[in-house]
């Protein structure tokens, strides 16, 4: 089957915004489909809301039954299985909603002995916690009416929860990367993503590597590996002349010249794979900056830029991006070539807080936050310190109750920010138990823009992205406990 992602057209060209448009239009007319059947259906059910029975009229307007949660699975109890007859109580808003015994380290087995957790229409969706004793589970789970669910369920044993998680997570990235070697990557004209068409592009995969790099778990190790091997390949596949990189891959969208952000992020993958590369990717991007040594985005030479390419005027602008300079910092810092100019940039961003409504190309400020601190953890570029307070006091006041900074990819950048300044507290530990709650079955987390192409306003995203950062916040804060034994609260 031909690979669909060589059908699309990204920034300009017609045929894609059209596919666009037709799939919302499509969208709009199902909904106005779906709004007509509601309307015919409760005209129905007015016409109908009484039926005769044995000559009595009886009412069947009435709300659908309630009926209880189901659960089962293992308890880890202090890093073991949970001994015999240890009790759990199943609490919302600590009204206790049902409890067992555990037996052979599990509860709710067999079938008949489920955890019966009782709730009524008003409990959809909230929180259930689970105690042994004073203990919390670091579980949580919301109330669904009639669920039966395997859940396992880990008191003090916050290791071994995150472990699962992670390789749930390695998993999910096993089956979605593509036999190219890249992982899947979206564009919308929302930043939900939704709808969305499939695109191929150099840089989301670098992202993935990266965490890649970071996982530990020798159950996943050849996995990880042949995952590995595959992306680098790819990556060196769309490699031009000079050592830069282009955003799209291959044929796709040629008229896009390469940039600075991409060469940049490409470059770094490359040498913590240890691939065998000279700087001549650093030393050619140095002819794209200003006197004061902020790197422009756009490699647009002659060589690359031609004066009849559609977006010629737009890529002559030399526009600068606070993020993309983080990006190419980042490339620097791993050859030991400081960038003052960049560092200098940066921290003035983060003291005067102008990072709080995104960037040119980045919409989210917690992508800067992500960015200076990986610099500052990843990088070494301690040089960076002075912009960590004003990050931090950002991050702490913009946590929401839940533990979340909004959707989950918000999350995971800002949690990984707070890992990567050292930060430990009660603010990490509600963000951490938020993430765990939000994986999805398929070990994902849900997909959020990332980056805009800012002309058309065109979003660029993944689950896989999502995932990736979401696993990198679960990986540093495992390696965090390791080494203080800080606990989940």
């Amino acid at each position: 089957m031909e690979n669909i992602y060589h059908n699309i057209n990204i920034l300009n060209d017609r045929s894609s915004k059209n596919y666009l448009l037709k799939l919302l239009l499509t969208a709009s007319i199902v909904l106005v489909f779906l709004e007509v059947g509601a309307a015919a259906s409760t005209t129905m059910e007015a016409s109908y809301s009484s039926t005769i029975v044995n000559n009595t009229p009886v009412d069947t307007d009435v709300a659908p039954p309630i009926f209880p949660m189901c659960l089962y699975g293992t308890v880890w109890l202090n890093g073991e299985t949970a001994p015999d007859g240890t009790t759990i109580q199943a609490q919302i808003d600590g009204e206790v909603r049902g409890s067992t015994v555990v037996k052979a380290g599990k509860y709710g087995e067999p079938a008949w002995n489920r955890l019966i957790i009782n709730g009524d229409v008003n409990d959809q969706g909230r929180t259930i916690q689970f105690y042994v004793g004073s203990i919390s589970a670091d579980e949580i789970i919301p109330w669904h009416s009639g669920d039966v669910e395997q859940v396992d369920l880990y008191f003090n044993s916050t290791t071994i929860l995150i472990d699962r998680r992670i390789e749930n997570g390695i998993y999910y990235f096993y089956g979605a990367q593509l036999p190219s070697g890249e992982f899947p990557s979206f564009i919308s004209y929302y930043p939900e993503m939704n709808p969305r068409v499939n695109t191929s592009v150099v840089f989301d995969t670098t992202f993935i590597v990266y965490t890649l790099n970071l996982i530990d778990n020798e159950n996943s190790e050849e996995m990880v590996d042949e995952m590995k091997s595959k992306a680098v390949a790819f990556l060196l596949d769309n490699k031009l002349s000079h050592g830069v990189w282009r955003h799209f891959t291959g044929n796709i969208q040629t008229e896009i010249i390469p940039d600075t952000d991409n060469t940049a992020m490409v470059f770094a993958t490359l040498v913590e794979n240890g691939v065998n590369i000279d700087d001549e990717s650093l030393d050619y991007m140095l002819s794209y900056r200003t006197p004061d040594g902020i790197f422009y985005t756009w490699i647009n030479s002659e060589e690359w830029l031609a004066p009849s390419n559609p977006y010629y005027e737009i890529f002559k602008r030399n526009d600068i991006d606070a993020n993309l300079n983080a990006d190419v910092l980042y490339a620097y810092s791993l050859r030991n070539r400081t960038q003052s100019g960049i560092i200098r940039y940066l921290n003035n961003i983060a003291e005067n807080k102008s990072f709080l409504n995104g960037t040119l190309y980045y919409p989210s400020p917690y992508v800067f936050t992500y960015f200076v601190t990986k610099n500052y953890a990843d990088g070494g570029v301690s040089e960076l310190e002075p912009s960590l307070d004003h990050i931090r006091e950002y991050l702490l006041t913009t946590q929401k109750p839940d533990g979340s900074w909004g959707n989950d990819l918000d999350t995971a950048l800002a949690t990984v920010s707070l890992l990567n300044m050292g930060y430990e507290g009660p603010h990490l530990n509600k963000a951490i138990k938020h993430i765990l709650s939000t994986q999805r079955k398929d070990g994902s987390w849900n997909i959020y823009a990332f980056y805009i192409n800012p002309v058309h306003n065109i979003y660029f995203g993944s689950q896989e992205l999502t995932t990736s950062f979401s696993l990198e916040a679960l990986i540093k804060y495992r390696q965090m406990i390791e080494t203080d034994n800080t606990k989940i609260r």
